[in-house]
């Protein structure tokens, strides 16, 4: 790659305490210089930002494909994602087929992807098949890559399943990635309210997702208390206020927890869902009450919320545009992405960007590469200008 000097940048590094007027250099790939003296470089290219910001990539927690095998379905999932700043990606193991061994986790990582600048990850299944019957081989699916194990939308009911699971997930260091319900209470269209329910709406109720924090954050002290500390567990796309104040006091405790939530669910409350019946707005978790979408900003606000996901999902038109009651939750939610968190996050600047880059490559394990403007780090850089976000091309 040619040399490159950016100039006259309002550079954004959370990581590094950085948010000042100035530059950086980027030389075969890598950052070898930043501050606010550097007017023009190396030899090579010189482009003025005019103002525009540049920070680290972002990097997304979840995103969901029909088949993420597929190279097709990747590299239209890698532009996606670039034009919305993000360099990092990891695929849920759902899809045509689960990732539930070793032989699909590399099958999925071995691709030639089309995008060589936005990284694909990806998580293993935490039980074969997503039966919550027989864990799997979490072990060598680490080995081949993987960077975490989630059951993605399913849940596992049965307790001691979950403790052998996270007992085992400890003393290989892993991380597990929970959705949050109770199979019994979650399988509806929509939030339970007196108007979803006048429009025919099957009612998934918050209390849900509380009940199976309760559950896992029991376990989790069950299994420190008996001298185990290799656990991490994060709590995927959170959407209710109890939630978000069953994790706080957990992590008040000082219990490895960490969570994220999603652009729609601090955006819109379930109001979005009337006699329309605009599938947009399915998704699971479904869109909360206006009380749970502020408590989620709340949450993004005193840091009870470490990350934003995108939690894009991969749908055919015909997943959409059909009844209420039969479409597919979940969608395109790349698109204005970048929008929707700078308008409806309520954050500062600085704390937004930091939700969105080295708070999940912590969580992913993966600051070697993300998360930081440091010299000597890959040059995996976002702009941010007027139009948006979007990846720039320096690797």
């Amino acid at each position: 790659m040619t040399n490159i000097t950016y100039t006259n940048a309002r550079i954004i590094d959370p990581q590094n305490q950085m948010d000042f007027m100035g530059g950086l250099v980027v030389q075969n790939g890598h950052i070898t210089d930043i501050g606010p003296e550097i007017k023009a470089g190396v030899d090579g290219n010189i482009i003025n930002c005019n103002g525009d910001i540049l920070c680290p990539a972002f990097v997304d927690l979840r995103a969901n494909l029909r088949d993420p095998a597929s190279e097709e379905e990747c590299a239209k999932l890698q532009l996606l994602a670039m034009n919305q700043g993000f360099g990092a990606v990891v695929l849920t193991p759902a899809g045509k087929y689960i990732l539930d061994d070793v032989n699909r986790i590399r099958a999925v990582l071995r691709q030639e992807f089309a995008h060589k600048q936005v990284k694909i990850h990806c998580y293993g299944a935490i039980t074969k098949g997503f039966q919550a019957k027989e864990m799997t081989e979490m072990g060598l699916m680490m080995r081949a890559g993987a960077v975490g194990f989630t059951e993605n939308t399913h849940a596992i009911s049965d307790s001691l399943l979950m403790m052998r699971i996270m007992e085992y997930a400890d003393s290989i260091g892993a991380l597990l990635l929970l959705h949050p319900l109770d199979n019994y209470l979650s399988s509806g269209d929509a939030n339970y309210a007196p108007h979803t329910i006048a429009l025919g709406m099957r009612p998934s109720y918050p209390i849900a997702e509380e009940i199976a924090i309760s559950r896992d954050i029991a376990l989790l002290k069950h299994i420190i208390d008996g001298g185990l500390n290799g656990l991490r567990i994060h709590f995927s796309h959170i959407t209710t206020a109890g939630a978000v104040q069953a994790i706080r006091l957990a992590q008040a405790q000082g219990l490895p927890i960490t969570c994220d939530c999603t652009a729609w669910h601090f955006s819109y409350n379930h109001e979005k869902l009337d006699n329309n019946y605009n599938t947009t707005y399915k998704l699971n978790p479904p869109l909360r009450a206006e009380n749970d979408r502020l408590a989620i900003i709340q949450g993004l606000q005193d840091g009870t919320i470490g990350a934003i996901a995108s939690d894009y999902t991969s749908l055919r038109n015909d997943d959409k545009n059909t009844t209420f009651l039969s479409a597919l939750p979940g969608g395109d939610s790349y698109n204005q992405f970048w929008q929707l968190c700078l308008q409806n996050s309520q954050l500062p600047l600085p704390k937004l960007i930091e939700k969105l880059t080295i708070n999940p490559a912590k969580i992913l394990n993966i600051t070697d590469e993300f998360g930081s403007l440091a010299r000597n780090m890959p040059a995996n850089i976002t702009k941010i200008d007027q139009n948006g976000a979007k990846l720039l091309h320096c690797l």
